[in-house]
């Protein structure tokens, strides 16, 4: 054993600058699919004295939790930076808020439920945005290594972040609910631009595919109601386009298309 131990140790001195030489490979060309969920709770716009029927109304949109779906690609020429084009489903679902400021006694029928039906509506709103931006990664030849992106684009929404309409069933049963339009919105499309700026971890599952999770702040115009109305024919309320903040989070996969081999020798 003694004999043999001077041996083993030329042998791992012969090749040490050998293995120092190997590199692991680097993902050059990358498609990814993710999916992942928006945090909400940010509030939308709020009116705190909106007559209806007689009395006041203080009503409240606000974002809520929704799911979002990610499609991108992204080229990395050299080794930490990239460019990236991307197709995102941002969710932009809401929920309302209604409460009486004041009213008369007894409190009316319709007004009651009018603010009750509001309380428990929520929309699924998803807009759909395209952007294109930057990546930066670093140590991307390790197991697991963080990295940064920027991107910048336009997002389109075909569902209105204005209108509201409560429902108010037949107070003796007798017919459907009808419909009590607060605030309408004629034109619901809109299109704004987009930014967003995130990070996260990427991690090799095998040869040809990686594991990411990232946190992104996602930053949209929409439109938001400023002001009551005066219940007159139109119920158009007062308008503004607004920036708001949603936070987001986000489980992906990613197919690697095309490697930078690292170093066999």
């Amino acid at each position: 054993m003694q004999r043999r131990l001077p041996m083993v140790m030329a042998l791992v001195a012969l090749s040490a600058p050998a293995l120092a030489a190997q590199t692991p490979d680097r993902a050059r060309l990358v498609f990814s699919v993710g999916l992942g969920q928006t945090t909400g709770g940010g509030q939308l716009w709020r009116v705190g004295k909106q007559p209806f029927n007689g009395d006041t109304l203080a009503i409240s949109r606000a974002f809520r939790s929704s799911f979002n779906i990610g499609f991108g690609a992204t080229y990395f020429p050299g080794n930490n930076l990239g460019f990236n084009a991307e197709a995102f489903l941002v969710g932009l679902g809401t929920r309302d808020g209604c409460t009486v400021v004041a009213a008369a006694q007894p409190l009316d029928y319709d007004t009651r439920e009018a603010c009750n039906s509001l309380n428990s509506k929520e929309r699924g709103t998803a807009s759909g945005a395209l952007s294109v931006g930057v990546v930066y990664r670093v140590f991307s030849r390790a197991a697991i290594y963080p990295y940064v992106r920027a991107n910048v684009g336009m997002v389109v929404s075909q569902e209105s972040f204005l209108r509201a309409v409560a429902t108010i069933p037949d107070s003796n049963n007798l017919g459907p609910p009808a419909d009590a339009f607060i605030y309408l919105d004629d034109s619901p499309a809109n299109l704004q631009p987009y930014l967003s700026f995130g990070g996260g971890v990427v991690t090799a599952i095998s040869r040809g595919f990686q594991f990411r999770f990232e946190v992104r702040d996602n930053w949209v115009r929409v439109p938001v109601v400023t002001g009551p109305t005066s219940g007159s024919p139109a119920f158009s309320p007062p308008t503004a386009t607004q920036g708001r903040h949603v936070l987001s989070f986000q489980f992906g996969f990613d197919i690697i298309l095309e490697r930078k081999r690292g170093r066999r020798y």
